[in-house]
């Protein structure tokens, strides 16, 4: 009985007209992304990663080297543009290279060279891979390197030149000083070199060498301590000892992320329905669901090791992206953990074009095959590309840089800001590092918690009680600290209480003074510069409503300073409306009402707090506070209940409880204090 073949090799592999068509594939798609390409930095990670690259230093675990050195090598030679333009250049750049190498592969398995150019690019201009190829982040850097692998290691089984499969595993281990998400394609990889070289004696020093092919490619993570001992103004959790450089690679600061989160088969499968609508959003629906169909294709055409491969690269990234960050429904950890699944979409790709292929073969008629093919391929291209120019066009997006530029002219000289978010600092980082913007500043937590020389002017006996990365009660302890005893003006751009200290809002951030040092607030509205606000500007795009969220909720606490409440509660409505999805706003918000006495608006934006994420205990004990300022002890009380001994608001909770408890008896008729 005849053995099935795990392979079909070719006598020639490329072709010119081959290489024609992923030339036309990667000019088309360059030629898009640099058309909608971000003007300068731009929100998430943009700011921190640029002003690593600028200086060779180290951005957040896992530091990212091989994106750090790329970046820096394009900011070099290129001389067009501010240092964030180029950075957000290299994205598309690595984007356009991702494209060719799947119009290349698609060439090879589809033999069809229309239906590699549709697939290519309905991959160019899928929803996530286009907005990850236009600004500056990893993850087109990531899929580029993806798209390589495979294209070698098909390239390497039609050839069997072993160079090729040495050359695969290097990539492999250069690509992991990128990103680690690479690493769920392992498996994939991994099975499709054993189907084709099988398991002979002789074939394990082949597998060997290429082992030791990527073991040589992770070299490039010495790059960390390296550039770490030079002291770079971005140096990420100090890789220098064995010790810190383990945790920045493993990314031991945010390991929280992924074992704090609750496990259980009803949460995995929301997990995997949020996959489906987000994937199904990539390409429209109907060019998404056209895939399984160039599965079945490639099989039927003899490449069962192909499949193999393809298969689980798709499942490994798809249930890795799913399993390891354990992200949560709310909106936020949706954003943030998509990006991962973009291997995924590339490998969808593959398989639209493999379909288009296939559909085109089984008809028979040349002029009607000409059509079908025509149809197809326009529909797989034009599809994504009309659903998704409108939210990834980058090419007049300033709302980033107009923030951290008002923030930086918020400050009095000598100041010492701590941000609270991403957004926050890394633009901020970015103008102060990379541009050379007010160097009289002090950022405080440039990494996400206070940094060692902020506080190392404190008593000893108190800095010995500190972790090695501050906790927030240690943040708390350095920020009352610094307002009582540095002598330099203090801000947030949340806002924080302590006693014997008063708090004043300066703009967009909040002041502090001691109170025995009362000062008078300054207006920096008329400083500030903003080419938009308006939030149908910026489509479906979490950095924007956060940043126009806390724009309009800056400008409702000027107005109720200024006795306009109207106006005032005005722009809480706007701000709220615009972080509808954004629960710690909506808290932020429902706390400031409380504060101008609105108790009726305070309980309505804890209650959208809460009903986005029950879990979120803040929140929750706020909307209790406010029943309590209302004088609804039974409701109250009712909503401290429901915050769980584990949560760390558990001891508030029971002591505000047990007063409610204490009132109901006593029925009372006047209302607590907030």
């Amino acid at each position: 009985m005849p053995q099935p073949r795990l392979h079909v090799r070719y006598p020639r592999v490329l072709r010119f007209a081959d290489y024609a068509a992923g030339a036309a594939a990667l000019s088309i798609s360059f030629a898009v992304y640099l058309r909608t390409l971000a003007p300068t930095v731009y929100g998430e990670d943009s700011g921190e990663l640029i002003a690593a690259a600028e200086t060779l230093g180290i951005p957040h675990p896992t530091g990212y080297p091989l994106w750090c050195i790329a970046a820096k090598i394009v900011m070099t030679i290129v001389y067009a543009g501010d240092a964030a333009w180029r950075a957000n250049l290299l994205s598309a750049l690595c984007g356009s290279g991702a494209v060719l190498c799947t119009a290349l592969i698609l060439c090879i398995v589809a033999r069809n060279r229309i239906a590699a150019l549709a697939g290519a690019l309905s991959l160019a201009f899928s929803l996530e891979f286009w907005e990850q190829s236009v600004i500056a982040e990893v993850y087109s850097l990531n899929a580029l390197v993806t798209a390589a692998c495979i294209l070698l290691l098909i390239l390497w089984a039609e050839s069997r030149r072993n160079g090729l499969l040495y050359a695969a595993g290097f990539l492999f281990g250069v690509g992991l000083a990128n990103h680690h998400v690479l690493l769920l394609c392992a498996p994939a990889f991994a099975a499709y070199v054993l189907m084709i070289g099988g398991l002979r004696w002789g074939a394990w020093t082949m597998h060997l060498i290429t082992l030791l092919a990527a073991f040589l490619g992770l070299s490039v993570y010495l790059y960390l301590p390296i550039r770490s001992m030079a002291n770079p103004a971005m140096d990420w959790g100090n890789p220098e000892t064995w010790p810190a450089f383990v945790d920045v690679v493993t990314r031991a600061q945010y390991r929280f992320m992924i074992t704090d989160g609750p496990r259980s088969w009803e949460r995995f499968f929301d997990q995997a329905r949020t996959f489906g609508s987000v994937y199904l959003s990539q390409f429209t629906m109907g060019v998404g669901l056209f895939a399984p169909f160039g599965l079945l294709v490639l099989w039927k055409r003899e490449h069962p090791a192909l499949c193999v491969m393809l298969v689980l690269a798709w499942l490994g990234t798809v249930l890795g992206g799913i399993l390891i960050p354990n992200f949560g429904p709310d909106r936020l950890s949706i954003w943030l953990n998509t990006t991962y699944w973009i291997p995924a979409y590339l490998v969808s790709a593959i398989f639209i074009g493999a379909a288009i292929a296939g559909v085109c073969a089984a008809t028979p008629r040349l002029p009607v095959r000409a059509v079908v093919a025509l149809g197809l391929c326009v529909a797989a291209v034009a599809a994504p590309f009309i659903a998704n120019f409108s939210r990834n066009d980058k090419s007049r997006y300033f709302l980033a840089s107009d923030y951290a530029r008002n923030i930086l002219a918020t400050l009095a000289p000598g100041a010492i800001y701590f941000g609270d978010s991403d957004l926050s600092l890394f633009p901020v980082m970015y103008f102060q590092i990379v541009e050379r913007m007010r160097p009289d500043v002090l950022i405080a937590n440039p990494y996400g918690y206070p940094i060692a020389s902020v506080y190392r002017d404190m008593p000893e006996e108190v800095r010995a009680t500190f972790q090695k990365i501050p906790t927030e009660q240690d943040e708390q302890v350095i920020f009352e600290w610094l307002v009582h005893n540095s002598g330099r003006p203090v801000y947030t751009t949340a806002q924080r209480r302590a006693n014997g200290i008063l708090v004043y809002n300066e703009g967009l951030l909040y002041r502090y003074a001691p109170a025995a040092q009362p000062i008078e607030p300054d207006s920096p509205w008329d400083r500030y510069a903003w080419r938009s606000v308006d939030e149908s500007d910026f489509e479906d795009d979490w950095s924007a409503e956060v940043i126009l969220s806390e724009y309009y909720f800056a400008r409702g606490r000027a107005e109720f300073d200024a006795g306009r409440r109207a106006a005032g509660l005005n722009a809480f409505e706007r701000a709220a409306h615009v972080a509808r999805e954004n629960k710690e706003s909506l808290n932020n918000i429902g706390c400031a009402a409380a504060g101008y006495g609105l108790m009726d608006d305070a309980q309505r934006y804890f209650e959208l707090a809460c009903a986005l994420d029950p879990e979120f205990h803040m929140a929750r004990l706020n909307l209790g506070r406010a029943h309590m300022k209302k004088g609804q002890f039974e409701r109250a009380k009712a909503e401290f209940d429901r915050v769980p001994a584990s949560a760390p608001e558990d001891t508030t909770a029971k002591t505000l409880a047990a007063y409610c408890e204490q009132k109901i008896a006593e029925a009372p008729t006047a209302p607590a204090p907030w």
